[in-house]
């Protein structure tokens, strides 16, 4: 019988392989349940990979204030953890997704831009 852990993992597996735009939302939904598993059973590194799963592919989505709100979320759990190659990772990823945002306006493409660097300044940070 399949552990919660292996369950989890499951969900993320099935989150990562999302490739069509039709695909996100159940993606979305496997790695919400993902992290609801990694909560409930204490595993704070299952968590934050699940919440930056979460956060990309809110971004593919469009829903931006939501993926950086699990983005920054993910980067706190790693930081938690001292896993700072994992954070930079995360902040890096984080940074290129904003990048890739479709701003409406110059002066918001501009914020964007400036969000995207502070993320990407962020990532190099760890390591100081």
């Amino acid at each position: 019988m399949a552990s919660d852990s292996d369950d989890a993992a499951s969900y993320a597996a099935i989150a990562k392989a999302a490739t069509s735009p039709e695909d996100v939302e159940e993606a979305l939904e496997a790695a919400e349940a993902a992290e609801q598993l990694a909560q409930t059973n204490g595993d704070t590194k299952g968590e934050a990979c699940a919440a930056h799963t979460i956060a990309l592919l809110k971004f593919r989505l469009e829903d931006f204030e939501e993926a950086l709100a699990a983005g920054q979320r993910s980067c706190g759990l790693f930081r938690e953890l001292k896993l700072e190659h994992l954070e930079a990772r995360a902040r890096a990823g984080l940074a290129d997704a904003a990048l890739r945002r479709r701003p409406p306006a110059e002066a918001e493409g501009k914020r964007f831009v400036d969000e995207a660097m502070d993320l990407a300044e962020g990532a190099l940070q760890t390591f100081e």
